[in-house]
């Protein structure tokens, strides 16, 4: 994911992302957690 150049605010104050207690079977769930980090 690239970032854009410019900054926007966000209207969100808090955001809650659930995490299992497993990694599970599908490696497209890790990947997408791991870019969702990155972005936060």
């Amino acid at each position: 994911m690239e970032r854009e150049k410019e900054t926007k605010l966000s209207k969100f104050r808090r955001i809650c992302v659930f995490c299992g207690s497993s990694q599970g079977k599908k490696k497209s769930y890790q990947d997408a957690a791991i870019e969702l980090g990155k972005e936060l």
